[in-house]
C-alpha cells in the first residue's frame, strides 16, 4: 500500500473600513504637517493611517501621499489587500469613491507600512467631489487574509507519531 496524506486549507478574509476626516485641509497641506489617524482593528491587527499633504519623500512633491501601517505584526508576516479613496461630501457611507487604488502586500516588523506617493495630484485635490468646504475624506479598506489548515492526514505509518503534534485547526497568517 502506498503512502497517502492529505490537507484541507480555508483562505478567510476579515474586513474593515476605517474613513480618515481632515477638516481643515488647506492649513494641513500650507504647513506640511503629517496626519496619522486613530489605530482601529482588522483581523486582530491594529491599523493606522498616515496621510501627506504635501507628499512622501518620493511623491514629486506634486502629490498627496497615503500610507497604511500595521503596528503589532508580530514575528511573521500579515497579508492584506487594502485601497485608498477620497469621498465625495463629509464621510456619507452612501456617497461615491473617487479614485480608487487597491494593492495586496505582505506587513512584517519590518516592512509595517505601503501606500502610495501618487495618491492625488495636489492640483487635483479640489475638483469637485474631493475636498468639500476644506475637508477632506479618506477612505481605507483592509482586507486580512488568513489561510486555515482544516485538517491534515500523514502518511499511513507517520500517522501515530503526528497525531498529538497536528491540532484539528491551526491557523497560519499569510
Amino acid at each position: 500500500m502506498a503512502n497517502e496524506s492529505s490537507s484541507k486549507h480555508r483562505l478567510v478574509a476579515t474586513v474593515g473600513v476605517h474613513r480618515l476626516t481632515i477638516e481643515g485641509h488647506s492649513l494641513a497641506s500650507r504647513t506640511g504637517t503629517i496626519i496619522t489617524s486613530k489605530p482601529f482593528w482588522v483581523g486582530g491587527y491594529e491599523w493606522f493611517i498616515r496621510y501627506y499633504p504635501d507628499g512622501s519623500a518620493n511623491s514629486g512633491g506634486q502629490h498627496a501621499s497615503v500610507f497604511l501601517y500595521i503596528s503589532n505584526a508580530g514575528e511573521g508576516e500579515v497579508t492584506a489587500l487594502y485601497s485608498f479613496s477620497c469621498l465625495e461630501g463629509h464621510a456619507s457611507p452612501t456617497v461615491e469613491d473617487k479614485d480608487k487604488s487597491s494593492f495586496v502586500r505582505n506587513f512584517s516588523s519590518k516592512n509595517r507600512g505601503w501606500g502610495t506617493d501618487k495618491f492625488f495630484k495636489k492640483d487635483d485635490l479640489a475638483s469637485p467631489g474631493c475636498l468639500t468646504n476644506d475637508c477632506l475624506v479618506i477612505k481605507c479598506t483592509v482586507e486580512h487574509i488568513n489561510l486555515v489548515l482544516l485538517n491534515f492526514s500523514p502518511p499511513v505509518d507517520e500517522q501515530d507519531k503526528l497525531m498529538e503534534e497536528v491540532d484539528e485547526q491551526d491557523v497560519v497568517n499569510l
